[in-house]
């Protein structure tokens, strides 16, 4: 059963923000937090709250324009028979409100509207202390470098899916161009076979596709929404992370079978494109806080 809570929600909300960030810049979306109170204590569920905004904010940045924005706002109404906080997350460029998935795994209530070109989805968050109950001792959201992994482990276990980007753009094709779909599935199978070579880059498969690079760049890149290069980083990092969460491989070894020649760097960019060290991510360390 969900356990409430009576703490600052604004810090929860700022870290969740701050842990999507790198995949937002991956994505070349400009992601901010903006909110109206600086410090708000209330009652909540923090399990509902964390699952919520990170399945709203992970839909929002798979489906957003690149180059465009999507902000994370609240507003607090305390009135004498009801106070919520309600979360508003608004982004610029696509309507999303066709798109019933953004939506679909949400258990809080969930207002959506248009606006203008974009979208508006408000969470509202009810504040579950009674006044009565004030007085009672508030507790911190963990901020911590030991208790902030397990707000990085609801995020890892929610965005799996949505950081598959190799198999998502193969399957988002599939019923808009599905010849693009069979053109994307062959570039991945390419990267794929050669995944282990540290060498295996742009050029290297320009040539096994039997394009140039030109060629190359030009029929994948409105696909892929970044250039090539950056594509194949890309799906070796996912690719490393399925292996850190479905395997008992070290770290290093990781590094090695998905093409980085050593683990210092293999940490480097992971941590550049993630937010967080690989070890987050380490069946074994998992394995070991369950025994």
């Amino acid at each position: 059963m969900p356990q409430t809570v009576k703490a600052d929600i604004i810090v929860l909300l700022r870290h969740l923000v701050q842990a999507l960030q790198p995949i937002a810049r991956q994505a070349q979306i400009r992601l901010s937090f903006q909110p109206h109170e600086k410090k708000l204590c209330i009652g909540y569920f923090p399990d509902l709250v964390s699952g919520d905004v990170i399945s709203i904010l992970c839909n929002m940045i798979s489906f957003t324009p690149k180059n465009h924005s999507i902000l994370v706002s609240t507003k607090f109404v305390n009135d004498p028979a009801k106070s919520f906080l309600t979360i508003s997350f608004c982004n610029t460029g696509i309507c999303l409100l066709p798109l019933g998935e953004i939506s679909l795994k949400c258990k809080l209530p969930l207002i959506m509207k248009a606006n203008g070109s974009g979208t508006v989805y408000e969470l509202e968050i009810n504040n579950e202390i009674r006044e009565s109950e004030n007085e009672s001792p508030s507790v911190s959201p963990p901020v911590n470098g030991k208790l902030l992994p397990a707000y990085y482990d609801e995020i890892r276990k929610r965005l799996r899916p949505h950081l598959t980007r190799a198999e998502s753009l193969v399957a988002s094709l599939s019923s808009r161009q599905p010849r693009e779909a069979v053109f994307l599935k062959r570039i991945n199978a390419c990267i794929f076979e050669n995944l282990e070579e540290d060498g295996f880059d742009a050029n290297r498969l320009s040539e096994e596709m039997h394009l140039s690079r030109a060629q190359l760049f030009r029929r994948l890149k409105p696909l892929i929404r970044q250039a090539p290069g950056s594509y194949i980083k890309t799906v070796r990092l996912e690719k490393a992370k399925e292996l850190l969460e479905t395997t008992d491989l070290r770290v290093g070894e990781v590094a090695f079978k998905t093409g980085f020649q050593t683990q210092s760097h293999f940490t480097r960019v992971f941590v550049k494109h993630y937010g967080v060290k690989p070890s987050l991510f380490c069946q074994q360390n998992k394995n070991a806080t369950n025994g």
